[in-house]
């Protein structure tokens, strides 16, 4: 019954592991978008144009964190997985020593 356990812990860690290095979307000015502001808004004052860069930044920044913060989430319960494999196989292993 352990090495079923560590197998499954073992399946499951890495399916999340999996699921951590999926590319997700993160959120940022598109090229189009930029394009149309170099256009549009070139002439802008100074203190208007580091006030919009800084908003975008700012929005970029979050995104990253948000993304990134699921990320870790999901690679905190495929570590704890990973622990419970190891400790299950451990128990497992003693018992057939202990027992041969």
């Amino acid at each position: 019954m352990w090495f079923y356990l560590a197998l499954a812990s073992f399946v499951i860690a890495s399916a999340l592991a999996l699921v951590a290095n999926i590319p997700r979307k993160y959120q940022g000015p598109k090229p189009s978008v930029l394009r149309a502001v170099i256009r549009t808004k070139w002439n802008d004052p100074s203190s208007i144009a580091r006030r919009r860069v800084s908003s975008t930044r700012v929005s970029m920044i979050a995104s990253y964190q948000e993304v990134n913060r699921s990320k870790a989430i999901v690679l905190a319960f495929a570590i704890g997985s990973e622990v419970a494999a190891v400790l299950f196989l451990a128990v497992a292993i003693g018992l057939v020593i202990a027992h041969s």
